[in-house]
């Protein structure tokens, strides 16, 4: 319940975060910059912490995490009404493919992950909301999905390593399962 709880406080701070205090920021840098391409960036926390819970959850934890963090999103009005389940859905049995065959625990690795994801994230975004082809969306989206990416996979590493020590303070969990980090974990 501790754990749920703090949770749900995190993911209140992230909702001001990615609506409120990430938007100025970015508008604020883009006026000492002079580049109008800030001011499309922002930083997804939601679907970072769905990459999190996807890669730190087991089969049903995780995809019920996954769920209940859409519908979330999608009351707060964060994204274009249903873009984002198939998104998130995929994202989900993709992490849990790559789990079973590799183990990630170093940043680099899963600042990779992260940034392919993310990638492919933003495009699928783009087509699903525009209804654009790919070659189109490429050109006028793909260096601000490339940034976002890049921010993202920076971001994530620092994020997973938080979420992970929380988890450890927070969860009993069996030793044999994989986390992103390698910390002690209770076990049962």
């Amino acid at each position: 319940m501790k754990n749920f709880l703090s949770y749900a406080l995190m993911l209140y701070i992230f909702a001001i975060f990615q609506t409120v205090i990430f938007p100025d920021f970015f508008f604020v840098i883009s006026q000492i910059i002079a580049k109008d391409f800030f001011l499309t960036l922002t930083i997804d926390l939601y679907y970072l912490m769905i990459i999190y819970f996807s890669f730190n959850r087991s089969f049903l934890k995780g995809l019920t995490s996954v769920i209940m963090l859409y519908f979330i999103e999608e009351g707060l009005g964060f994204s274009w009404i249903g873009v984002q389940i198939p998104i998130f859905l995929t994202t989900f049995l993709v992490i849990q493919v790559l789990k079973v065959h590799f183990v990630f625990h170093t940043r680099r690795a899963v600042g990779v992950v992260v940034f392919i994801l993310i990638f492919v994230e933003n495009i699928s975004h783009y087509r699903l909301g525009l209804d654009q082809d790919f070659p189109i969306i490429f050109i006028q989206y793909g260096f601000s999905a490339l940034s976002s990416s890049l921010i993202h996979a920076w971001v994530g590493g620092y994020l997973f390593e938080i979420l992970t020590a929380f988890d450890a303070k927070t969860l009993y969990r069996f030793e044999t399962q994989r986390t992103l980090f390698p910390l002690p974990i209770r076990s049962l």
